[in-house]
């Protein structure tokens, strides 16, 4: 696993022996990322769900002013740090260790852009919308990103959201969603 293009290009991450954690592979990062681009620039981002924060770094390594991560798994925890710390990105990013359905219901912090990479459990990503699709501080501008399972079938509306696109690749699938015009 490693940063593809930015700041810090190439740099290789840390990522958990076993299964509990499942980063994002490098292609389908590339894919995602190539999509957002535009959007990077100056960007505070929210990555939910972060497991070894690969995301958000990449964020950071293409341009984005900020990254949150929340994330659960104690030992995930520790790996973002460490990779925050091999990418040199410490003044611009937080960790906020915890539950992330918690996070979205108490966090006064508003975001450009939300990437949420939960477990591909129980419909989880539906829930994560739901939760998202709450945020009282959410505009126009707001891109969020979902991965989840491709036998999860995201709605095409949720809310005030509605999907505006969909890849995907082998069994991930990455659904964007925006608030309706």
């Amino acid at each position: 696993m490693r940063v593809i293009a930015g700041k810090a290009k190439g740099r290789k991450l840390i990522s958990p022996k076993g299964d509990a954690i499942r980063p994002t592979s490098d292609r389908l990062k590339e894919s995602l990322f190539n999509i957002l681009g535009p959007f990077l620039p100056e960007a505070r981002v929210l990555d939910l769900f972060a497991g070894t924060g690969s995301l958000g770094i990449e964020a950071l390594s293409r341009g984005a002013n900020f990254v949150l991560f929340s994330e659960k798994n104690r030992k995930a925890v520790e790996i973002i740090k460490q990779n925050i710390q091999l990418t040199g990105f410490q003044d611009q990013s937080k960790i906020v260790p915890g539950d992330a359905f918690r996070f979205l219901k108490t966090s006064q912090d508003e975001f450009d852009l939300i990437i949420a990479d939960p477990p591909y459990i129980d419909k989880i990503g539906q829930r994560v919308l739901a939760a998202i699709a709450q945020l009282p501080w959410l505009n126009q501008n707001t891109i969020i990103v979902i991965e989840h399972h491709k036998e999860e079938i995201m709605p095409k509306e949720h809310g005030p959201l509605e999907n505006h696109r969909q890849i995907k690749q082998g069994i991930k699938s990455i659904s964007f969603y925006r608030l309706k015009e």
